[in-house]
């Protein structure tokens, strides 16, 4: 049975969610892909920007012990 465990966000998985960010972007097949710097416009941005507050309470599934 996989192991698994609910914890809360930390300050290390937040470079995790602007990486899960980027590489959820839509291209079509043939088009090139987003510049990187894409994910810093804040119509992009605003899913991330202050993940970590402690007033949030945000939660991450982990697969690790």
């Amino acid at each position: 049975m996989m192991q698994y465990r609910i914890r809360p966000i930390i300050e290390d998985d937040v470079f995790f969610l602007w990486e899960m960010l980027y590489e959820s972007l839509f291209v079509p097949e043939g088009q090139e892909p987003f510049d990187k710097a894409i994910i810093k416009d804040p119509y992009i941005s605003k899913y991330i920007e202050g993940w970590g507050r402690k007033r949030w309470g945000f939660w991450i599934y982990s697969n690790e012990p």
